[in-house]
């Protein structure tokens, strides 16, 4: 064989090679789940969608961050506009 064969033939061999591995790599690997769960579905036994103190968690949350934009926008009209960086 010349050497130009030998070279096809060794390039042919790496590419099935790689497409083997490929196919055998992913066969091995498990899937992924793609199933979705509502955030009911997943709760621990004992707790309950109607538990309110998330709730009371959320709007005290809120209310903090309320109060801290409104802290940023009395800093932001007390800045000189020529002192702002952007």
């Amino acid at each position: 064989m010349s050497q130009n064969t030998k070279v096809a033939v060794a390039i042919a061999v790496v590419v099935v090679l790689g497409v083997a591995a490929y196919y055998w790599y992913a066969k091995m690997m498990p899937q992924e789940d793609t199933t979705f769960t509502t955030a009911s579905s997943t709760l621990p036994s004992g707790n309950s969608t109607t538990d309110t103190s998330l709730n009371e968690d959320t709007a005290a949350i809120d209310a903090e961050l309320k109060g801290l934009i409104a802290d940023q926008a009395t800093v932001n009209s007390s800045v000189d506009d020529s002192e702002k960086t952007y």
